[in-house]
């Protein structure tokens, strides 16, 4: 324990040099001022479809709104806590890809060399040299998995069974052919970081979790943030989860809260809170977690990704809501439904989540309906 403890505390004194100038890119935004009257109406809005309860939160300079509806407990009636904790899904990629640019920035990682050379044996011998840049931006041209953790007659079966990082990229690609030449063609998925997660933990020689820990969770004091190995439980106040299922005719919803994050990995296990992912944000966006190099290469979208609706950079998604760009992040589990956004100068950010009753399906429509709110127009298409 104390040797874990003297590495945290040199990785938060590495990670506090690097400043706090917000990056020199960072332009002043021209959205819409915030209608907290339309926010508390996208907030009411929600159906039972959407789900039983959901959060919001939008934040800035001068401004700080937080609304909920919905219930946290069906059975109890309790409302959902606007402090509460949720699983957060694949926004747990941004957590990823700021470490191993920190990792990049410390010259431990080499964004160009070949994921092979850090990680021999992981990958079939039949794969192309597969370069650690094109995992981050989701154009490595790996396959995806064949694990459909979202469907439920595999969650029921399978939801406390324990994977490793190494075993989720095996399960993607043993006796699978590469889906397309690396830097090619941007294919979201969750391979890329599965494959990330065991880099970490080659090159520091900690777990990704401990990773994220050490260098980002502790230093900005995000109390309520965790990146869980195995354990099934969200370690705070709440709101359930829950899955619609047919029982002898009749639809009834099933709590299904606890189960193990890591058939996700580093792509999609961590649980945080509204509170903590606007810290992340202004943190991120503020200059205080990346050097100025790295900050601009996780922001930059791929020459494979131009002319696409959707377009990523290294994890975030780039959304333009009529001519005001904001950088965001969804991400979902079973019974939690979670987005994150920001402009690049952090004048407005905005967290959601939502307790879906459907995994596997299309993201609630509620979800969409709250960024406009937030954000105050529809983002082109």
């Amino acid at each position: 324990m104390r040797t874990k403890t003297r590495w945290f505390t040199a990785v938060a004194c590495a990670v506090a040099v690097i400043g706090t100038a917000v990056p020199a890119s960072a332009a002043t935004s021209q959205l819409p001022p915030f209608d907290p009257v339309a926010m508390r109406q996208a907030v009411d809005s929600r159906s039972p479809a959407d789900g039983t309860g959901l959060l919001a939160a939008v934040n800035g300079p001068d401004l700080h709104w937080v609304g909920t509806s919905g219930v946290g407990n069906i059975h109890t009636g309790q409302p959902v806590p606007a402090d509460g904790l949720f699983r957060i899904g694949s926004v747990t990629k941004t957590f990823v890809a700021t470490v191993v640019l920190q990792l990049v920035g410390e010259n431990k990682i080499d964004l160009a060399a070949p994921v092979q050379r850090y990680l021999p044996g992981l990958l079939p011998a039949t794969y192309p040299p597969i370069p650690v840049r094109t995992l981050l931006d989701y154009t490595s041209g790996l396959p995806g998995g064949t694990i459909d953790s979202k469907d439920p007659a595999w969650f029921f079966e399978h939801r406390y069974e324990h994977w490793s990082p190494q075993r989720l990229v095996r399960e993607a690609t043993t006796n699978t052919a590469m889906a397309g030449e690396p830097g090619k063609q941007q294919v979201y998925g969750n391979v890329h970081y599965n494959v990330l997660g065991a880099l970490i933990e080659k090159v520091t020689g900690h777990s990704y979790q401990d990773a994220i820990e050490a260098r980002i969770v502790r230093p900005l004091g995000l109390t309520q943030t965790s990146a869980p190995d195995h354990e099934f439980w969200i370690p705070g106040k709440h709101a359930h989860g829950y899955e619609q299922v047919e029982v002898e005719g009749k639809t009834t919803l099933v709590e299904i809260t606890e189960h193990d994050p890591s058939v996700s990995g580093a792509a999609g296990a961590m649980i945080s809170s509204a509170r903590d992912l606007d810290r992340f944000m202004t943190a991120l966006f503020g200059g205080r977690l990346l050097r100025p190099a790295q900050f601009q290469q996780m922001l930059t979208v791929p020459a494979a990704a131009a002319g696409k609706p959707e377009q990523f950079g290294m994890a975030w998604q780039r959304f333009d809501f009529n001519g005001v760009v904001v950088w965001g992040k969804t991400g979902d589990r079973p019974g939690y439904s979670s987005a994150i956004g920001t402009t690049l100068d952090g004048s407005r950010r905005a967290v959601y989540a939502v307790n879906t009753v459907r995994m596997g399906v299309e993201r609630p429509p509620i979800v969409g309906t709250l960024i406009v709110a937030g954000f105050g127009s529809m983002p082109r298409t």
